[in-house]
């Protein structure tokens, strides 16, 4: 069974809402905005599986509460790569450094009102930094690993790394 989190990171204190595929609640409380409050954060999401590969959504994406998860759980140091995979068995790949540091988000509500299914809700992986392809709709997961593995749209030519600024539209670009 897969799980999802859900945020709305606030000042003081954050609440937390742990669904599972069905849509059912399995966990909602909140939690204090300190190194304490976010320790209990992960331990409380580590019964429902590893808190760094669970999805998470964020109802006010600013801060790093992504990275702030992240580097709350032991990593794999070899982790270099993710992948994000979808409804479909649609994937796109990234460089780890491409997510972290505030770099994306999931997005789940526009303007107040969930996601529309045709702009890739329930869940959005959005990489500001890159071509639109690399923002997957309808993100299920996000897996983290060692080695490159191409998605869908580079498995078929588009560019590895997208990147808008170097116009890396195609592979060999």
């Amino acid at each position: 069974m897969s799980f999802f989190i859900g945020l709305d990171w606030a000042a003081t204190t954050h609440a937390v809402c742990v669904i599972d595929e069905t849509g059912a609640v399995r966990w909602r409380g909140t939690v204090p905005h300190s190194a304490a409050g976010l320790a209990e954060l992960v331990q409380r999401v580590a019964r429902f599986g590893p808190p760094a590969s669970l999805p998470v959504a964020l109802e006010r994406p600013s801060g790093l509460v992504v990275d702030t998860l992240l580097e709350a759980v032991d990593l794999d140091p070899r982790a270099a790569f993710v992948v994000a995979w979808s409804d479909g068995d649609y994937t796109t790949n990234l460089p780890l450094g491409d997510v972290v540091n505030g770099q994306a988000f999931v997005a789940y509500e526009y303007d107040g009102k969930p996601l529309a299914p045709e702009h890739g809700g329930p869940a959005r992986l959005v990489v500001p930094g890159r071509y639109f392809w690399k923002s997957a709709k309808w993100v299920r997961g996000l897996r983290l690993q060692a080695e490159d593995e191409p998605g869908f749209w580079e498995s078929l030519g588009y560019n590895n790394r997208g990147d808008q600024w170097r116009e890396e539209r195609y592979s060999g670009d």
